[in-house]
């Protein structure tokens, strides 16, 4: 991820789904890796991007995904003052 976004050159919307949500679904090293997405997004001298994370029911509930609360945290440390809110089941994060 980061040497994708590295390469952009523009305002881009990040659709975040790559996490276990049981069932049939793929499950990696970790349930969610959404900290270091978050991370490499915002780290990697990006402009204002725009990130939607799927699945908002399950943050904050399922083993090993952060609250909504801890999602805000990091965002605020990475971009203060950009909004950070649940819509619908989606996480939205853009700025301020």
């Amino acid at each position: 991820l980061p040497k994708v976004v590295a390469r952009l050159e523009g305002r881009s919307i990040f659709w975040l789904d790559g996490h276990y949500s049981g069932g049939d679904t793929a499950r990696g090293e970790k349930d969610t890796p959404v900290n270091e997405e978050l991370r490499a997004i915002f780290t990697t001298g990006a402009p204002d991007h725009i990130v939607l994370i799927d699945d908002a029911r399950g943050f904050g509930v399922s083993p090993g995904y952060p609250s909504v609360d801890e999602i805000r945290q990091l965002v605020q440390s990475l971009r203060p003052g950009w909004r950070c809110e649940v819509a619908g089941d989606a996480i939205r994060i853009f700025p301020g």
